[in-house]
């Protein structure tokens, strides 16, 4: 019974900590612009598995990467390069979830 009281605590502040973090979002004005003509291109050329997105919806999945691409930072490891490319192929394929 004495080790649930910790586990509770970690669960307890794990929670508030998630819920202002949500909460901060939601209220913070998102910086957005809109993708460039040639990534918008790249997006729907190399993200093959963005075709699934039915044609209503794209403009939405459009503003989603728009907004993960000003929300996410991309840091290379052993001196990788991060290209434009690079980022619209992962936001791409991250904003399909």
């Amino acid at each position: 019974m004495t080790g649930l009281v910790p586990e509770a605590l970690v669960a307890l502040a794990l929670a508030v900590a998630l819920g202002l973090r949500w909460l901060l979002r939601a209220r913070a004005p998102r910086q957005r612009w809109p993708l460039p003509a040639d990534w918008r291109e790249q997006l729907w050329r190399d993200v093959p598995q963005a075709g699934v997105v039915p044609q209503a919806l794209r403009p939405l999945y459009e503003r989603q990467v728009e907004t993960f691409l000003a929300d996410k930072r991309f840091v290379g490891c052993n001196g990788l390069d991060i290209e434009d490319s690079m980022r619209v192929a992962v936001a791409g394929l991250a904003c399909l979830l």
